[in-house]
């Protein structure tokens, strides 16, 4: 079978999905993304901090 350019095919999960497991992977996409916006403020904040830091001993 051939599929032309722009076809998309869905694949069936061999299990039903329930509102339950997608409402599961909603949550840990969000978890997930507020994980990494707070790896990226910590990252910020701690080079915002060690630039303070080697001011100070000037």
């Amino acid at each position: 079978m051939r599929l032309k350019r722009g076809v998309s095919v869905r694949v069936k999960a061999s299990e039903p999905v329930t509102q339950l497991d997608r409402t599961t992977t909603n949550a840990r996409r969000v978890l997930e993304e507020e994980a990494g916006e707070r790896a990226e403020k910590t990252a910020r904040l701690n080079a915002a901090r060690e630039e303070r830091d080697l001011g100070e001993m000037d």
